[in-house]
């Protein structure tokens, strides 16, 4: 009885480490939160501003391209910095400090990172939209005279090129990400169904 008693302490006294460590990580994760809620609310103001300006030139210079860029940087980003303000804004809602409250906090942000990163999808597609959008605009020859001859295409393959490699790094790093997201969420899952037990079985709660 002794020794399983001691076992049992022993495996507690491992959890607080574990708990205690994932407390520290919380409070990193949480700054950096912070500082990507502040990041986005400035890229958001830049794209609007850079649409706008490109919406003066399609309106000065009757430029479909122009005006399919001021459509995207006007229309697209606000939404997406909204949704995901408002879950990462969710993601700082950490009242309960005890290890179970921890524990469900780290569940609860990994949920919503997880929703944020899936916007990655989002932007890879759109990207490649884009892409389509703009070679059907110069191949039907719906563009401002202003261009040199040979300049568009010679534009639009390099700008497709980023943009396509852009989507590729969007759909990679999104799908690296939440698989570890994933397992982060299994081995907190564990963590807590640990503490669980430990608590039915009596062990002292920190």
């Amino acid at each position: 009885m002794t020794d399983d008693l001691d076992e049992l302490k022993a495996d507690w006294q491992r959890q607080e480490i574990d708990i205690e460590r994932l407390r520290q990580r919380q409070g990193r994760a949480r700054a950096w939160i912070r500082f990507v809620l502040v990041s986005e609310v400035a890229l958001t103001l830049v794209a609007i501003a850079v649409g706008a300006v490109y919406a003066w030139f399609a309106w000065r210079w009757h430029d479909l391209l122009f005006a399919v860029a001021a459509l995207v940087m006007l229309l697209v980003p606000p939404p997406f910095a909204l949704y995901a303000l408002r879950l990462r804004r969710r993601s700082l809602d950490w009242a309960d400090r005890t290890p179970e409250g921890t524990l469900r906090y780290t569940l609860q942000r990994l949920q919503l990172t997880a929703r944020t990163v899936r916007l990655g999808y989002w932007g890879g597609w759109l990207l490649l939209a884009i892409t389509v959008v703009y070679w059907v605009i110069a191949l039907m020859g719906w563009t401002s005279p202003r261009y040199p001859p040979g300049f568009l295409r010679l534009f639009l393959g390099f700008i497709s090129a980023v943009w396509i490699v852009s989507a590729i790094g969007a759909f990679t790093w999104s799908t690296w990400r939440l698989r570890q997201i994933n397992a982060e969420h299994a081995s907190c899952e564990r963590l807590l169904e640990t503490f669980m037990q430990a608590a039915r079985n009596g062990s002292p709660a920190s």
